[in-house]
C-alpha cells in the first residue's frame, strides 16, 4: 500500500484545487458549477481538507480512522514517569496534556494565583480529590508543610540548646555555669550559637 503525500498542503488557483507545496495536485474538488469549476461549496470543502490534513501531519493515518477527534486526543497521552513524594508526582506528554496544561495555564493566569492553583473534582470510583499546579520554582502545600515541619523541629533542637545553657542555673540572679556566676556577656554567645543553627536551616 502507498503511503499518502508528505508535508502540508495549500490551495491553488484560488481555492479550487488541493495540492502539495510544489504545486502537485492531491485531489479533485467537488461539488462543481454548470463550468466545471468547483463552487462555493466545493471551495469551502478545499479548505476544510487543507486545515484538517495540516492540522494533523506527522500522525499515523491508521491512529486516524474510525475515531472521533476526542478519542483520538486521549490517545495521545504518554506516561514518562510517576513517582510518589507525599503525594502523586506523573510527567506525561502528548496533544491530550498540551490542552490540559494550556487549560491549566489559563485557570492560573484568571485567578491571579502567584504560586499554586488547586482545581477540586470528583470520580465516582475514587471519590473527591485535587489537582495542584505550581510555579516551577513555588512549593505545593505539601511541601510547605515539610519545610515548616523541619522548621518546628530545627526550633526545637535550638531551644533545647538554650534550656541546656539555662539548668546550669542555680535558681539565683543571673546565669551561670560550673557553679560561677555567668554575666550576660558570657552566655549569649551560646544562645547566639544555638539560634544560628536555627537560621542557617531556614527554607
Amino acid at each position: 500500500m502507498s503511503e499518502h503525500t508528505k508535508g502540508l498542503l495549500a490551495l491553488f488557483r484560488n481555492g479550487q484545487s488541493v495540492g502539495a507545496a510544489d504545486g502537485t495536485g492531491v485531489c479533485e474538488v467537488w461539488p462543481r458549477d454548470e463550468n466545471g469549476f468547483p463552487d462555493g461549496e466545493g471551495r469551502a470543502n478545499a479548505r476544510r481538507i487543507v486545515a484538517c490534513w495540516n492540522l494533523l501531519d506527522g500522525y499515523d493515518t491508521k491512529e486516524l480512522e474510525g475515531v472521533s477527534l476526542a478519542e483520538f486526543v486521549a490517545k495521545q497521552a504518554y506516561l514518562n514517569e510517576m513517582t510518589t513524594n507525599d503525594g502523586l508526582n506523573i510527567s506525561m506528554s502528548g496533544m491530550a496534556l498540551q490542552m490540559v496544561a494550556a487549560s491549566f495555564a489559563g485557570q492560573f493566569k484568571a485567578n491571579g494565583a502567584t504560586n499554586y492553583l488547586e482545581l477540586s473534582g470528583n470520580h465516582p470510583e475514587t471519590g473527591p480529590f485535587t489537582i495542584t499546579m505550581q510555579r516551577t520554582h513555588g512549593l505545593t502545600p505539601a511541601q510547605k508543610l515539610a519545610a515548616m515541619t523541619k522548621q518546628r523541629d530545627v526550633l526545637c533542637e535550638a531551644l533545647n540548646g538554650v534550656q541546656g545553657v539555662m539548668n546550669n542555673s542555680q535558681g539565683v540572679a543571673g546565669w551561670h555555669q560550673n557553679g560561677a556566676i555567668a554575666t550576660w556577656d558570657e552566655l549569649l554567645p551560646e544562645v547566639a550559637t544555638a539560634l544560628e543553627f536555627v537560621e542557617g536551616e531556614q527554607s
